[in-house]
């Protein structure tokens, strides 16, 4: 889910089932889940909105992943995840070994990563990558360090 209609493209091309706009959301995970919400709901953008609406879109038993960081999130009341018996995890830091499987996916070249790299700049032009970073309409910026001296 993403107000941006070419990361939902994106997604169906990586294989998702359904996709939709936040404002569809409810209606599309019902839809594809014959009503019994998302097993799992991972919230990436890190507001108290879009982590309120992974709670009401996972279904009982479902589990939420708080991967964006909610700095305050008032409006969160436990008893909705109490009831429908959800999982929370909150992935704070990634260790090595947390990357084995995604290292291992990305050695099978099962699917063209390469276009989810948005832009790419040069170590020189790191002010410039760190902007395209937090341009909502970048993916993954990527900082190539080829032919570059350090000292």
């Amino acid at each position: 889910m993403t107000r941006s209609a070419w990361k939902r493209d994106l997604a169906r091309r990586f294989g998702a089932n359904a996709t939709a706009d936040p404002d569809e959301a409810a209606d599309v995970v019902a839809e594809a889940t014959d009503g019994r919400g998302a097993r799992f709901a991972i919230d990436c953008a890190g507001t108290s909105a879009t982590l309120i609406q992974a709670i009401r879109l996972a279904g009982t038993g479902g589990t939420v992943v708080a991967f964006g960081i909610t700095a305050h999130a008032t409006d969160i009341t436990p008893y909705e995840w109490h009831i429908k018996e959800l999982t929370i995890h909150s992935p704070r830091a990634a260790r090595p070994r947390d990357c084995d499987s995604a290292i291992e996916l990305c050695a099978q070249r099962r699917r063209d990563l390469a276009s989810l790299v948005t832009a790419r700049f040069p170590l020189a032009r790191l002010p410039d990558a760190l902007a395209a970073s937090r341009d909502p309409a970048q993916l993954k910026v990527v900082i190539t360090v080829e032919g570059e001296t350090c000292g």
